[in-house]
């Protein structure tokens, strides 16, 4: 795993998925998560928290996306 989503997922109090799925979100990138475990399921809806701008550049770094998306 990235140590820097890792990072910002204990910042915001929250699991490294729902950092990647909100910063998804952010950008208006449509995710379909997918599990088989029922508490999952609720924890992957709950991303009504935003990531800030610095957080979503160092995201799209690691992603390859750079600061423009």
């Amino acid at each position: 795993r990235c140590s820097a989503v890792l990072r910002i997922a204990r910042a915001y109090g929250r699991t490294a998925a729902q950092v990647s799925l909100r910063w998804l979100v952010q950008q208006d990138i449509s995710a379909i998560p997918r599990t088989s475990k029922i508490e999952r399921l609720q924890e992957n809806l709950d991303i009504d928290f935003h990531l800030s701008d610095a957080d979503m550049a160092a995201i799209s770094a690691i992603a390859g996306r750079g600061a423009g998306g």
